[in-house]
């Protein structure tokens, strides 16, 4: 794992620690003592009410967390804090991806422990932004790609209850179009079937013929 996926993993188990904080019930006063952290710390960030803040701490965990999902983030922690000083002060270099027109919409996973598919199918949709920016940056170009491909396929991982930010999938078959394969685990909870209302017969050809 390099520094990059390092400091990504633990930016999601920081993101995930933080928002515990406010998914209770009553969770306004959460809310604003979060707020009141953040300001302090000089965040350039609120939290806000969602409906992932409204959840009690039973319904986020058996919704949206897992013992692997946990375990992957306390690893990664572990292993940046041994890296020399040196390689942690030429990591907190910061871009603004958003000025270069980096950045994708927002997406939710619903009732499936599926963040690892979210966080590992954006990761492509920025490399294909930025390596092929003269067919992806070109207005009404989809750049979305399709987690519900990595929910349902992606073997070494728990489809629903969790995975790690493992990019083998990625390299070796790679994702369809949102569009080609929509997501719908957040619905019902379940990985589903691969494949199963999924469109895209050349993404179906490629995983074919890498397992």
């Amino acid at each position: 794992m390099n520094i990059g996926q390092r400091m990504w993993v633990l930016s999601l188990g920081a993101l995930l620690a933080l928002a515990g904080a406010a998914y209770a019930h009553g969770h306004d006063a959460k809310i604003a003592a979060l707020n009141a952290k953040l300001k302090s710390s000089n965040a350039k960030w609120k939290a806000g009410a969602t409906s992932i803040s409204a959840l009690s701490d039973d319904e986020f965990s058996s919704s949206l967390l897992s013992p692997e999902d946990i375990a992957a983030s306390v690893k990664s922690a572990k292993s940046l804090k041994k890296m020399p000083p040196d390689t942690m002060q030429a990591a907190e270099a910061a871009v603004d991806w958003r000025a270069k027109g980096i950045e994708t919409p927002v997406r939710k996973q619903g009732g499936c422990g599926s963040c690892w598919a979210f966080a590992m199918s954006g990761a492509e949709e920025q490399q294909l932004l930025i390596k092929k920016p003269g067919v992806y940056r070109k207005p009404g170009a989809e750049v979305q790609r399709s987690p519900q491909a990595l929910v349902s396929c992606d073997t070494q991982m728990k489809g629903c209850k969790g995975g790690r930010l493992d990019a083998s999938y990625l390299v070796g078959t790679g994702l369809p179009a949102e569009s080609l394969y929509p997501y719908a685990s957040g619905a019902t909870g379940e990985a589903g079937a691969c494949g199963a209302g999924a469109t895209d017969q050349d993404w179906k050809s490629k995983r074919s013929s890498t397992t």
